[in-house]
């Protein structure tokens, strides 16, 4: 018989208040929460002597010492097993881009409702990556306002 094990989850946070928050929040929704960090040298620690490595991290883009952006890219090089999901608190374009540059799979803001939480976060475990309405609208802007030179006309 099969049983279905929780999605282990790793957060970083600079803000306790919050990274505690959303830590309590994502156990009651069923996801286990094995990890929290308080920026992201703490979190590379962390996972550098684990046993059990989480399946996905979820990244504050603002923390001292080292953006989301740039833990994601040490994360994605060092454990390319783990997914990550970016954490902020805008809808911030550049924010996007940069996180997924850095290798996050999603953009999570830290108001969403628990539903949307839960279907990012399953999503991403499934596929690798989960893309919300916002995300989607936000890239096709992008694309459309930036790569014009991509499409050559005759």
């Amino acid at each position: 018989m099969k049983t279905n094990k929780p999605i282990t989850i790793a957060i970083a946070d600079d803000h306790k208040q919050m990274r505690t928050a959303i830590c309590d929040y994502l156990n009651r929704m069923g996801f286990d929460v094995i990890m929290e960090a308080k920026d992201g040298k703490d979190l590379l620690s962390q996972l550098e002597s684990a046993q059990t490595l989480p399946d996905i991290c979820v990244l504050d883009y603002r923390m001292p010492g080292m953006t989301g952006d740039e833990l994601a890219t040490i994360i994605g090089k060092k454990y390319p097993a783990i997914k990550m999901a970016a954490m902020t608190t805008n809808m911030d374009t550049d924010c996007l881009l940069r996180m997924l540059a850095g290798g996050c799979g999603s953009y999570l803001v830290k108001s969403s409702s628990p539903a949307e939480w839960k279907t990012a976060i399953e999503g991403l475990n499934a596929e690798g990556y989960h893309c919300t309405d916002w995300m989607a609208k936000t890239l096709i802007e992008y694309v459309r306002d930036n790569c014009s030179e991509l499409v050559k006309y005759n």
